[in-house]
């Protein structure tokens, strides 16, 4: 919420008599304090997002003792060359500086040696024993990208809005994006339920970080940058106690997951009328099947846990289910089809537990 004037000049004169080093600005017109703040060259930390700036002095290089900078949200063009003179900062947010924000081949040179910043497409690349979980071409998270981008027209729309201009073809370019998704791969609607009834009531229209979080929490349950590190670093003695046992009911083979420490025990079973059943309790006997299986216990992560089960029946082609536990074997949940390629695809790269042959 933009704040009154008197609350800024109240905040400035506080700020140069004390000799504050931190400043915040954000959510206020900036442009006509920014001569009086490079003054204050004794600041570490300033704030001037959402700031209405469009212009920086070539005195602002003059506060050189800066560490975080922000500056999202506004409408810059560039920066000044003297920005090259703050060598100190360790932050810098660009975000949304401006909606054709450029820099010069020296501020390009001068920004790849602050250890943070946000904003700019200009992450370093990732090396390829990374890629192989992060950014495969087919990686399913690929998706959660595309519909983050087009997230991000509805605050490009919002802030058009508090410039007084109209954010509505912005806001339904945005709509058309998503829908067109959903559309094209109806199994995200089960993947992300919550997001697209969000979606559909127009929450975003108003606040998207409830439903951004949807996106950052793992909902395809794939192996996170944790488990990439555990991968790369594993303990051959660091093994989850959980194994799979074959077990036989009436002469029909259910496949179980079983945990040596604690006897918790979860079924993974085809049912009779080809439905495929994940049971975290322990009275899925009546749901039996009458074809021959094989399955395969993987460890990705510290406590990432996936089990391959593909079965065999009545001459007919394979079929395979993954299932997945993120939890140690606590809970397990079948995986959404669109993560069975990827996962057949890297299951070589993880550990493997246990594995239960067909029985013929």
């Amino acid at each position: 919420m933009p704040r009154r004037r008197n609350q800024i000049r109240q905040l400035l004169q506080q700020t140069a008599a004390q000799r504050t080093p931190v400043l915040d600005l954000s959510n206020c017109q900036a442009s006509d304090l920014i001569d009086q703040v490079c003054r204050m060259t004794w600041l570490t930390e300033l704030n001037l997002s959402h700031g209405h700036v469009s212009q920086l002095p070539d005195a602002f290089g003059n506060l050189t003792a800066l560490t975080r900078l922000d500056l999202s949200e506004n409408q810059l063009p560039t920066l000044p060359e003297s920005m090259s003179q703050l060598t100190s900062l360790t932050y810098l947010n660009l975000n949304q500086a401006g909606y054709e924000f450029t820099l010069s081949t020296t501020l390009k040179e001068w920004i790849q040696h602050i250890p943070e910043v946000v904003g700019l497409h200009n992450e370093p690349p990732v090396v390829e024993e990374q890629q192989r979980f992060i950014l495969s071409a087919d990686h399913p998270n690929q998706l959660l990208a595309s519909i983050k981008q087009s997230m991000k027209l509805y605050d490009d729309a919002f802030n058009m809005e508090e410039r007084n201009f109209d954010g509505g073809e912005t806001r339904s370019r945005a709509d058309t994006d998503i829908q067109q998704l959903f559309d094209q791969i109806p199994e995200l609607k089960q993947v992300l339920p919550a997001f697209y009834a969000d979606f559909k009531d127009h929450r975003f229209y108003w606040s998207s970080s409830d439903s951004e979080r949807t996106l950052d929490a793992n909902p395809f349950n794939l192996p996170t940058e944790a488990d990439q590190v555990w991968l790369d670093t594993q303990d051959p003695t660091d093994v989850l106690p959980v194994q799979l046992v074959d077990e036989l009911h009436d002469a029909s083979r259910i496949v179980s997951c079983l945990n040596t420490v604690t006897g918790q025990q979860t079924k993974i079973v085809w049912s009779e009328y080809g439905n495929f059943l994940v049971s975290n309790q322990p009275y899925a006997e009546d749901e039996v099947y009458q074809a021959d299986c094989e399955a395969v216990l993987y460890q990705a992560g510290s406590n990432r846990l996936y089990v391959q089960v593909t079965l065999y029946g009545r001459g007919e082609t394979p079929t395979s289910k993954w299932v997945g536990s993120a939890n140690a074997g606590q809970y397990w949940q079948e995986q959404a089809h669109l993560t069975y390629d990827w996962l057949t695809k890297n299951c070589h790269l993880w550990r493997e537990l246990y594995r239960l042959p067909r029985r013929d």
